[in-house]
């Protein structure tokens, strides 16, 4: 098993150690698991920070598929104090977890649902530190094998292709999310050393977040504008270096910014 690091806020770190040459990578990851730590931190409008740290193993299976394996999850309300989320043995058991995993979820192939991330992608009862660390982690998996991206369209360093708009909904409890982007690039750059990136840039995103139950519930509209920079390994496919999210966004009362 490898070991690697993810960091999301505005900049989002994977990393097992990869080498590259001038071809595009693998498109797929070679069969194994890989081993990842995710963190995110958020501060809004000077409240303090608040974030999520998760360690979790991405599994690939032969046939292309990939899940999650959600090790350990952890929240913080100040930036400096750290938290264990609360799953009781039902909830775990309903999301595939066990004795050794909180959660196992499949990114890929992607579940064809009416709600993609609703109770077939993970059971209602996931704390949000199970389920929004898993949102970018699916972003992350997607980005690559998905045809609506195009990435099987670069063939070498410097290659570059537009998409096509994509749209994003979900409710999970007290909160629905809806973003709708039209369109965006994807292209190959060459990375430190012997590293190729991946980089994924969607035009600035309508966003629509509404939190609360029916009747008292709070809508925050605006605009977000995010991108993924991906460093995969020349060999296996698999992620690996430093990998960089930079985030922005602008709507009523909602600022992100750089920890």
């Amino acid at each position: 098993m490898r070991r690697g690091w993810l960091f999301f806020a505005v900049v989002l770190v994977l990393a097992p150690r990869g080498a590259f040459a001038e071809p595009a990578p693998a498109r797929t990851t070679a069969p194994g698991t890989y081993a990842y730590r995710y963190e995110a931190q958020e501060r809004v409008n000077g409240a303090p920070q608040t974030g999520y740290r998760t360690d979790f193993d991405l599994r690939v299976a032969k046939d292309g598929g990939v899940e999650a394996v959600i090790r350990a999850a952890e929240h913080t309300s100040d930036g400096k104090s750290w938290s264990d989320a609360v799953v009781d043995p039902a909830c775990r058991a309903a999301m595939r977890g066990s004795h050794e995993a909180l959660a196992v979820v499949r990114l890929w192939p992607v579940e064809r649902a009416a709600d993609p991330l609703g109770s077939g992608f993970l059971d209602l009862c996931a704390p949000d530190a199970v389920f929004f660390p898993l949102t970018d982690i699916l972003n992350v998996a997607v980005i690559r094998l998905s045809s609506r991206f195009k990435a099987d369209r670069l063939k070498r360093v410097g290659d570059k292709v537009r998409y096509d708009g994509f749209e994003v909904a979900f409710e999970r409890g007290p909160m629905a999310f809806h973003e709708v982007s039209r369109g965006g690039e994807i292209a190959l750059s060459r990375g430190a050393g012997r590293g190729v990136l991946l980089e994924w840039s969607p035009d600035i995103a309508d966003l629509t977040i509404r939190r609360g139950q029916p009747g008292a519930a709070v809508s925050l509209v605006g605009t977000e504008h995010f991108g993924f920079r991906l460093e995969l390994d020349r060999r296996t496919g698999a992620l690996g270096g430093e990998d960089h999210l930079r985030r922005s966004g602008s709507a009523p009362d909602r600022r992100r910014h750089p920890c």
